[in-house]
């Protein structure tokens, strides 16, 4: 090809570099003080005051942990099998709007809950994952309190839905101490 005049070969120009920036071009890893050479977990678990190593450390016998509030998915029951163990084999205690039913399994498992609503009583799919919703959430703020190998399931009854929260804690807490599962 043929070059113009106003045409340059670039590969032989010098590029003009900024020698007057307003930020020096720095690391930012050179603004950071060389104290703090810890993970972010660890930075973390430290402002929340966990205990992530054991050296020198020692934990005396009146260190009380805190139960945990959470409620994953390996808690809650999902399988057609699991649910149909527990209605044939469970344990039924009757409330106003609730129905509780408890089952031990044979083998030594943890902790599982799950719960039902009639699609008769509640048309709406809305309704009933609203009412599923409440459930779970009654049944996490208590888990604690529950025997650690005891399978549950909460089924709803008709009113349910527009029943307050503190009455179906209260019936869910009486329900407990109906089936003997907790002595509170």
């Amino acid at each position: 090809m043929k070059e113009t005049k106003d045409e340059k070969d670039l590969s032989t120009v010098e590029i003009k570099t900024r020698t007057h920036s307003r930020l020096p071009i720095t690391n930012g890893n050179e603004r950071r003080k060389s104290s703090n050479k810890q993970a972010p977990c660890e930075r973390q678990a430290q402002t929340c005051g966990i205990i992530t190593s054991s050296e020198d450390k020692t934990v005396d016998d009146t260190t009380v942990t805190k139960p945990s509030f959470s409620f994953t998915k390996h808690l809650r029951l999902r399988l057609r099998n699991d649910f149909q163990e527990i209605y044939t084999q469970g344990k039924r205690t009757r409330g106003k709007t609730m129905t509780l039913i408890i089952y031990y399994p044979p083998e030594k498992q943890e902790f599982k809950a799950g719960f039902t609503v009639r699609k008769k009583f509640y048309k709406r799919a809305v309704d009933r994952n609203k009412i599923k919703r409440r459930l779970r959430e009654i049944v996490r703020l208590n888990r604690h309190k529950l025997p650690k190998n005891l399978w549950i399931v909460v089924h709803a009854e008709r009113g349910i839905l527009n029943t307050s929260w503190q009455t179906l804690t209260d019936e869910f807490n009486e329900l407990c101490r109906k089936a003997g599962i907790i002595n509170d």
